[in-house]
């Protein structure tokens, strides 16, 4: 697992997760097959899981993808991002 702030990627499953919220998860958006979205009971978004990130990470309609996609380029993993 590697981990670099509020970014966690697990190269054996080709996960990655990025946290914007300290909040609990109150539930799972799922927003296709590869993107889900945790989100708190007041809506607030938690965080973002992407599977299957060595193909590249879409932020195509992912809430708060501007401060995801910060995140992302911060973490300096070696990663594709599409929007």
């Amino acid at each position: 697992m590697l981990e670099r702030g509020p970014v966690r990627y697990d190269p054996v499953a080709d996960c990655l997760y990025v946290t914007l919220s300290k909040a609990p998860v109150d539930h799972t958006r799922t927003i296709d097959d590869l993107r889900l979205v945790d989100l708190a009971a007041s809506g607030e978004v938690v965080g973002v899981e992407f599977i299957g990130v060595l193909d590249g990470l879409d932020l195509h309609d992912i809430p708060r993808a501007a401060e995801v996609e910060r995140l992302l380029r911060a973490s300096e993993l070696p990663l594709r991002i599409t929007a």
